[in-house]
């Protein structure tokens, strides 16, 4: 600490006095009978003299302040205020909730309907939407005109969206 550092000592009544750190730390050298059961707490830059009983509460809540800190930094938890900012919006609305219901639905029924496609179908769908390949692409690839892929891939399309419907 600095010799300049505000330390506020009690009295015999009780009343607190100002001294400066090195004029306590002679009192501590001078009379340490007195001085070594005293408890003294920093706060806000000084030092405060405490009973044991204050200095335990206060030393826990400091320490608890450190921990949080220290979680604070590990983990850069956000607030509820934050939650409300569409931005950062963690917490499901009902109409998100639907939103993915509704998808998986979709997805089951799209995975039912794939099922009942022949080999070839399902190679054109695989090819086409899964590996995102172009018509032309596919088409070198099997050997067979770019057309017929076209042509192949909307009757497959046109089976899918039957399937789906129905």
């Amino acid at each position: 600490m600095k010799a300049n550092t505000k330390c506020f000592v009690k009295n015999e009544k009780g009343h607190y006095f100002e001294i400066r750190y090195d004029e306590l730390c002679e009192r501590c050298e001078a009379y340490p009978e007195i001085y070594a059961s005293k408890k003294f707490f920093p706060l806000q830059g000084m030092l405060l003299e405490v009973t044991p009983e204050q200095y335990k509460s206060l030393y826990k809540d400091y320490e608890r302040q450190r921990y949080l800190k220290k979680l604070e930094k590990e983990y850069n938890p956000i607030s509820f205020n934050e939650l409300k900012n569409d931005k950062n919006n963690l917490i499901k609305t009902d109409e998100d909730i639907f939103k993915i219901i509704e998808k998986n639905i979709l997805l089951e029924t799209l995975g039912n309907a794939l099922n009942q496609l022949n080999e070839q179908e399902i190679s054109i769908i695989k090819a086409l939407f899964f590996e995102e390949k172009t018509d032309t692409a596919f088409s070198r690839e099997i050997g067979v005109p770019r057309s017929t892929i076209t042509s192949r891939k909307k009757k497959v399309l046109k089976k899918l969206r039957k399937l789906i419907e129905s």
